[in-house]
């Protein structure tokens, strides 16, 4: 099933860790891409764990979730509250940004099915809002 502009390994990769715990919440270009505007493809998935203050056993836990579905998974950047895994199928290659966030949200996320899953994803107006917010930041900016 086409998910907006997701491709078929993002939507694996958002099913496959769709009961990982803490819940998390798409956000950015891929919430844009796959439930919202749906104007663009996007290249990376970035998945935030809102009131969180470091991911703990989370990065551990995607790479075991996702090595389970039959998914290559390849550690690019690791600390404390934020790690990027490149997760691979045959060709196809998808960047997961896993993302501990502790400041308060503005708008609750909106549960969301894919296939037979349901994870969280960002409202429109709460990506509006931090894609404004990093802009007003100097050197924050994605």
């Amino acid at each position: 099933m086409a998910l907006g502009k997701l491709s078929a390994l993002q939507q694996q990769i958002l099913i496959a860790l769709a009961n990982l715990r803490p819940t998390w919440t798409l956000t950015g270009g891929a919430a844009l891409a796959g439930f919202h505007t749906q104007h663009r493809e996007t290249r990376d998935l970035d998945l935030f764990f809102h009131h969180q203050r470091e991911l703990g056993s989370i990065v551990a836990d995607a790479t075991e979730a996702l090595r389970y579905v039959g998914l290559a998974v390849i550690p690019v950047r690791s600390s404390t509250t934020f790690a990027q895994l490149d997760v691979r199928l045959e060709n196809e290659s998808t960047i997961v940004d896993l993302v501990a966030d502790p400041t308060p949200v503005a708008e609750v996320a909106q549960a969301m099915t894919v296939d037979d899953a349901t994870i969280m994803v960002e409202r429109f107006r709460q990506d509006l809002v931090e894609r404004v917010m990093a802009e007003a930041r100097p050197g924050d900016s994605k």
